[in-house]
C-alpha cells in the first residue's frame, strides 16, 4: 500500500477513530478511579492526516499497511511516582488485550541520557467495544504511555529543543543532557522514598506510637486533633454557639504554623496547656470575636458548623494575648504574628490589627 493509500484510508475511518478515543478515555478513568489521587493527568490524542503524513513519510520506517501504525490513537498518563507507573500498567495489561511484542519498557533502557523516555510503552488491540460503528477499525492498535512527571518534563522539555535523542549533538552538549539526566533520576527515586518515609511516619503517630512526645508537625497535630481531650472541649465549644462539630479538621496547617510562631514545640506540651487553660478558652472567646468582627466583619452569627480542633484556633490567639507581661511587648509580639502567620503583608495594617487585638480581647 502507497502512502497516498494509507492517508487516505484514515482520512475515512477518523471519525470513527474519534469515537473510539473518547470511550477509550472514559473507560481508562473508570479503571483508574481507585488510584486517581496517584495520578497526575491522562491525555489522549488522535494522530492528525499531517502527523501521519510525516510519520509514514520516514525512510528508517517502512508501513505497508495503516494497521502498521500503532500510535493512531495515544494516550499518555502521568504519575506522581514510579511506584504509581507500576500499578497503572497492572491495570493495563488486566483490562487491554496488549501486543507485548511491540509494547516496550523503557525503564530498562540503560542509556544514561533516556531518563525522559524511562517509561512503559503499551500497544493494545482495540476492543470491540470501542471498534462498534466501522469494521474497518477492529484490527487497529493503540497506544499508552506511562511516566512520571518528572519524566514527562524532561521529555516535554526535550521536545521543545527540539531534540527527542541527543545523539549527533556536540559532546559538551550530550554531557549536559547526561548530567540533568542523572539528576532527575535521582530525584525521581528520592521523591518515591520520601512518600514511603512519609507514609511510615503517618502509620506510627496513627498508630499513637509516641505521640504525646512528638514534635509538633502536620502528621502528629492532625491526629492530635481527633483526640478526645480537643474534641470534648471543641463540643463544648459548638454548644455555647449553638453549632455542631463537623467531621473535617480545622486547617493543621495553619494550626501548625501558629504554634511553631509560638515556641511550642512538642505535642505533650500542646496538651498541657490546652488542659490548663480550658475556662480560659471559654471565656477569652467573646472578646476574641469582637475583635474579629471589628477587624475581618467576622462575628459569631457568621459561624456555621465548626471544624474538629476549633478549640486550638482559640487556644493559639489567647496564648498570643497573654504571653507577654507588657502591652507594648504584646502589641509588637502580636504585629509579628499577623505578618507572618495571617499574612498581613503591610506593617502599618499589621500593627492596626495587633493594637485592635490587644484592645478588644481584655479578659477579665
Amino acid at each position: 500500500m502507497q502512502k497516498i493509500d494509507i492517508i487516505s484510508e484514515f482520512s475515512l475511518i477518523r471519525p470513527y477513530l474519534a469515537n473510539s478515543t473518547s470511550w477509550l478515555e472514559e473507560n481508562i478513568r473508570e479503571m483508574l478511579w481507585g488510584m486517581m489521587s496517584e495520578v497526575h493527568s491522562i491525555k489522549q490524542r488522535l494522530k492528525s492526516e499531517e502527523s501521519l503524513s510525516e510519520k509514514v513519510s520516514r525512510p528508517d520506517r517502512n508501513y505497508t499497511q495503516l494497521n502498521d501504525v500503532t500510535d493512531l490513537v495515544g494516550f499518555r498518563i502521568i504519575t506522581y511516582f514510579e511506584e504509581g507507573v507500576h500499578k497503572v500498567g497492572k491495570i493495563i495489561e488486566k483490562n487491554f488485550e496488549v501486543d507485548y511484542h511491540n509494547s516496550v519498557d523503557k525503564r530498562q533502557n540503560e542509556d544514561c541520557v533516556s531518563f525522559g523516555y524511562r517509561s512503559l510503552h503499551y500497544i493494545c488491540k482495540l476492543p470491540e467495544e470501542a471498534a462498534s460503528g466501522s469494521s474497518n477499525i477492529k484490527c487497529l492498535r493503540f497506544e499508552i504511555q506511562v511516566r512520571t512527571i518528572l519524566q514527562h518534563a524532561w521529555a516535554e522539555i526535550e521536545h521543545d529543543l527540539g531534540y527527542k535523542s541527543p545523539i549527533g549533538l556536540p559532546n559538551q552538549i550530550r554531557r549536559k543532557f547526561s548530567r540533568v539526566a542523572s539528576l532527575l533520576e535521582i530525584a525521581d527515586e528520592q521523591f518515591g522514598e520520601i512518600r514511603t518515609a512519609l507514609k511510615s511516619y503517618e502509620n506510627t503517630v496513627a498508630n499513637r506510637q509516641g505521640l504525646q512526645g512528638g514534635a509538633i508537625d502536620k502528621v502528629t497535630l492532625t491526629e492530635y486533633l481527633k483526640s478526645d481531650t480537643v474534641l470534648q472541649l471543641d463540643h463544648e465549644i459548638a454548644g455555647l454557639l449553638e453549632v455542631k462539630v463537623e467531621e473535617s479538621l480545622f486547617f493543621p496547617d495553619y494550626l501548625v504554623a501558629i504554634y511553631n510562631f509560638l515556641a511550642i514545640n512538642t505535642i505533650s506540651q500542646l496538651n498541657d496547656i490546652l488542659i490548663r487553660n480550658k475556662t480560659n478558652i471559654l471565656i477569652f472567646m467573646e472578646p476574641y470575636f469582637v475583635f474579629t468582627e471589628q477587624n475581618f466583619g467576622f462575628s459569631k452569627s457568621h459561624i456555621g458548623d465548626i471544624r474538629k480542633g476549633y478549640s486550638l484556633l482559640l487556644l493559639g490567639f489567647l496564648i498570643l494575648r497573654t504571653v507577654k507581661d507588657l502591652e507594648i511587648e504584646t502589641i509588637e509580639l502580636a504585629t509579628h504574628f499577623f505578618k507572618k502567620v495571617d499574612s498581613v503583608e503591610n506593617h502599618g495594617e499589621a500593627l492596626e490589627v495587633a493594637r485592635s487585638f490587644v484592645k478588644m480581647t481584655v479578659i477579665h
